[in-house]
């Protein structure tokens, strides 16, 4: 395989690494069988005085209490039935509860993994408030960890919320790990990480004989044209795991994606 190749096929790996969709399975119900009727020289059976035993009640699932990055302690009654989350959606998709999501999306990638996201209320990650998610009313709220102010706004109104942050893939993996443990799909989330962690040995495999000369430089813009993706985030680790080399990585700047104009 050419160097060009293996770019192009790792490319296309990295970016399926989010949608491992729930598979899903039927199951046939027995029919009853109906029970002979009883001879007509049947002597009749003495009516029982016993009270018949009452319907037991299922237990209520179990809460589950949560640490998130920011050291942020939540406890999330299960099941949790409705989501609400623009920075965590693709997590949330790929753990196969895109039916729970309660807001919507425009994005196409998104909407063909999970079509009931269309018409839903859309806005950026930047444009939450407190006010606007309890009109919502979701049984969960999951942000970027550190956003404190709004979380303990949403406390004060009754909404849980958590936290996560990747910009690793260690920290991919724990957002992964976190997302199933609060949510219910702890096994989901294994399958999930697995396969993740597959993708990446691939990508160290494919690229790992390409001398440094030879790899395509790179440079990933943000929402805002002229935002860039430096080394400490995930998106300049992901161009590295695919044998390229970004040119913003030394890009200076206070948090994540930098400002650097087009020029």
């Amino acid at each position: 395989m050419s160097k060009m190749k293996k770019w192009v096929v790792l490319m296309l790996a990295l970016a399926m690494a989010a949608a491992l969709l729930a598979g899903c399975s039927t199951t046939t119900p027995e029919t009853p069988t109906a029970s002979p009727a009883p001879e007509a020289t049947q002597a009749a059976e003495p009516e029982s005085t016993q009270e018949p035993a009452a319907e037991e009640t299922p237990a209520p699932a179990a809460a589950v209490t949560i640490t998130d990055p920011s050291g942020r302690e939540v406890t999330l009654e299960q099941p949790v039935e409705s989501i609400l989350t623009v920075y965590a959606l693709k997590y949330v998709l790929a753990l196969g509860l895109g039916d729970k999501v309660v807001n919507g999306s425009t994005r196409p990638f998104e909407l063909a993994v999970s079509p009931n996201l269309a018409g839903g209320v859309t806005f950026g990650s930047d444009q939450m408030n407190a006010e606007t998610i309890a009109g919502i009313n979701p049984d969960v709220f999951i942000h970027k960890a550190g956003a404190n102010e709004l979380m303990t706004a949403l406390d004060e109104l009754g909404i849980t919320s958590f936290g996560i942050y990747m910009e690793t893939p260690e920290e991919v993996i724990s957002t992964i790990e976190l997302l199933g443990e609060a949510l219910g799909v702890q096994e989901r989330a294994a399958e999930l990480i697995k396969y993740y962690k597959d993708l990446l040995a691939v990508g160290s495999e494919l690229t790992a004989d390409i001398p440094q000369e030879d790899r395509p430089t790179a440079i990933l813009m943000g929402n805002t044209i002229g935002k860039v993706a430096h080394s400490s985030m995930l998106q300049s680790i992901m161009i590295g795991s695919a044998g390229g080399v970004n040119l913003a990585a030394d890009v200076q700047g206070e948090g994540t994606w930098p400002l650097v104009g087009v020029e």
